[in-house]
């Protein structure tokens, strides 16, 4: 039948079989990857508790399997009423896990990860947390619920264990940030700047939680992507409300 076909007619084709192909493998890729991504976090997560709330005499670290694993883990975070049920890395840049998961095998879900400023004890005036907006709901993209006030009102508050002590976090901010990087900025001068700094993420916050936030407080922010226009961001601060030595 080809040799009927003009010769355009015939590149034409080859073009179209070659995307189709291409796509295809992509979409398969995207879906295995997402398939393995599931797993292993399923995995990370049913172990990290398993081990967090053992009853013991003898408590047992519940970093320590991951650790094993890659010592890049920093901490594990958690909001109740989400998915976001995660540990937390930190490399030497902002870069490396945006694509790779805790195994450092290349993923397009990549991992959630720390700035790699912060210190990973969080003793740091703003901690900063990123992670992917999944269109099949993993990562960061829960965080897009606090869009709406209502879903804010009934899961105002993040876990975070650090490698020495779990915390609790109060959410004070919620807002779509324009492509610049004011909100994560994590040393400050002396307690004015700070507390202008404070000022500035307050204001912004899409709707007002009632939440005080001063000086005397230490704050972790969430990043993710958003899509109201190109580069956005979802942006959500919290206050430390509480943290117990282990």
């Amino acid at each position: 039948m080809l040799r009927h076909w003009k010769k355009s007619e015939i590149i034409l084709f080859v073009l179209l079989s070659a995307v189709l192909i291409y796509s295809g493998v992509s979409i398969g890729r995207y879906l295995i990857d997402g398939y393995s991504s599931r797993a292993l976090n399923e995995e990370l997560r049913k172990e990290y508790h398993r081990l967090r709330h053992a009853d013991s005499d003898d408590p047992v670290d519940p970093f320590e399997s991951l650790l094993e694993r890659n010592k890049d883990v920093v901490g594990w975070i958690k909001i109740p009423g989400t998915e976001i049920d995660y540990p937390v890395m930190q490399a030497e840049d902002n870069e490396f896990y945006l694509n790779h998961n805790l195994k450092k095998e290349r993923s397009s879900r990549g991992s959630i990860f720390m700035d790699y400023r912060n210190s990973n004890d969080v003793t740091d005036y703003n901690t900063i947390i990123y992670g992917h907006n999944m269109k099949d709901r993993s990562m960061f993209a829960g965080l897009s619920a606090y869009k709406d006030r209502s879903f804010y009102e009934g899961h105002a508050f993040i876990e975070y264990d650090s490698l020495q002590k779990p915390m609790k976090w109060q959410i004070f901010s919620v807002y779509i940030n324009e492509p610049r990087d004011d909100f994560s900025q994590i040393f400050f001068d002396n307690d004015v700047e700070y507390a202008q700094f404070l000022d500035m993420i307050t204001n912004r916050s899409i709707y007002e939680t009632g939440v005080k936030v001063t000086k005397d407080d230490r704050i972790l922010t969430l990043v993710t992507c958003s899509y109201e226009y190109e580069n956005a961001r979802l942006v959500i601060h919290a206050k430390m409300v509480r943290s117990t030595a282990t």
